[in-house]
């Protein structure tokens, strides 16, 4: 019980922090760490991922997981955004995107009503998980494509990034993280997770 509580604790003070405008970014990190050294003192279970060496003194550990997580996110996730949005950048420096926006925006005006293009656009960013699983990186291509397109046919900023930001809210694609560990989870092939459980629950 007691572990509960300490997690709402930390839960209603981080959201207290972000709604009085201190970053996200170091609070929740913060929060973290706070959650992972209360496990390591307590001895509630071990705050290692596989494949990570303790550090022999328990109270380090939780710093251990987050050099383990800085060093191969970094190199990985990180590396992708960077290039998504420096590719976006690049694109809207040289045009590209008000070039999109004219063609694209021509024939989809004939589209009066602004619920059927926000339905459209829902459909189209969620399809879009299928070739890119990564929610970050999904969400800097959209911005930097389709975004300016929602607004050149007349959207409101606050209704282009909420599709964006939902369409990515629930996966359904066998590539995503969170379907393969579902999978892991309850002993079954990634696919048939996703076709028979996550995918119908998505839909």
């Amino acid at each position: 019980m007691i572990q509960v509580l300490i997690a709402l604790l930390v839960i209603v003070v981080v959201a207290r922090l972000i709604l009085k405008g201190y970053r996200a970014e170091p609070v929740l990190f913060i929060a973290g760490l706070v959650l992972m050294i209360c496990t390591a003192l307590t001895g509630w279970g071990s705050v290692l991922p596989k494949g990570v060496a303790s550090t022999g003194i328990s109270f380090l550990d939780p710093f251990e997981v987050m050099r383990d997580l800085f060093s191969t996110r970094a190199a990985d996730l990180g590396l992708m955004i960077m290039a998504l949005m420096g590719f976006a950048h690049y694109m809207d420096h040289i045009g590209a995107n008000e070039a999109v926006v004219r063609v694209v925006t021509k024939p989809l005006r004939a589209l009066r009503s602004p619920y059927v293009l926000l339905f459209f656009s829902y459909l189209l960013a969620s399809l879009l998980q299928l070739a890119i699983p990564s929610a970050t990186g999904l969400a800097v291509l959209l911005m930097g494509t389709m975004f300016p397109i929602m607004l050149g046919l007349g959207l409101s900023a606050a209704s282009a990034a909420g599709i964006i930001a939902t369409s990515l809210g629930v996966a359904y694609t066998p590539t995503a993280i969170d379907a393969i560990r579902g999978s892991k989870a309850v002993n079954m092939d990634v696919v048939e997770y996703v076709v028979y459980h996550q995918g119908p629950a998505a839909l």
